[in-house]
């Protein structure tokens, strides 16, 4: 007589009994990769959504920026039409510069025009470096490298290439001293986050 084949005892849903031994050590590494994996994943998720926020942040304030320099450009050219109506010195709001008694024959230099425009009552009253409160609205240059002058405004002054060569204007940071006169050939850049200049405009009084 054949001995009866042993066939394995299930359980009331017709499953296999809890045997109690631990589970095998490649079915354990399997788990522990898939949750490493899924942190893998979850944090890459995580850096991506923190770049994309930093970089739309940084284009929001870099566009403050050029919106700065956009109102800095509209000022040369409200004095060029106050140049081209009233020939003359003139403030640095489009006015006649005149005193109580005679009128102001020497023309307003950038410095006193730069105040003029930054004060209380000045066209670019309130302006601010958007990047930081302490960052200079106004720069005499941008600086590859230099993040503290972020989002600051330069003006730079043209010069038209001399006789006899080919017509061209190289651009200059403007100095203090500058007259604001007519015929000056002006352009306005904004530094970008990495120090970079970046074009707005040009203009001539």
């Amino acid at each position: 007589m054949k001995k009866a084949e042993l066939q394995p005892v299930l359980d009331a849903q017709g499953h296999l009994p809890a045997t109690g031994h631990p589970l095998p050590a490649s079915e354990g590494r399997s788990r522990w990769g898939e949750l490493g994996f899924l942190c893998i994943v979850f944090l890459a998720l995580v850096g991506v959504l923190l770049s994309g926020r930093f970089a739309y942040r940084e284009a929001s304030l870099f566009q403050t920026a050029k919106d700065n320099g956009q109102a800095l450009l509209k000022w040369v050219g409200d004095m060029t039409l106050a140049h081209e109506a009233h020939p003359g010195p003139l403030s640095c709001s489009g006015s006649h510069t005149t005193t109580d008694v005679t009128p102001r024959l020497e023309p307003i230099t950038w410095a006193l025009c730069r105040q003029e425009l930054l004060g209380e009552q000045g066209r670019l009253a309130g302006m601010a470096n958007p990047f930081a409160p302490q960052a200079p609205v106004f720069s005499s240059a941008c600086e590859r490298g230099n993040y503290a002058g972020r989002g600051a405004v330069v003006l730079e002054k043209g010069t038209p290439s001399p006789p006899g060569f080919p017509p061209s204007i190289s651009y200059a940071s403007i100095e203090d001293a500058e007259p604001m006169v007519k015929g000056l050939l002006l352009r306005v850049m904004v530094c970008d986050p990495s120090g970079y200049g970046v074009r707005v405009g040009e203009g001539k009084l």
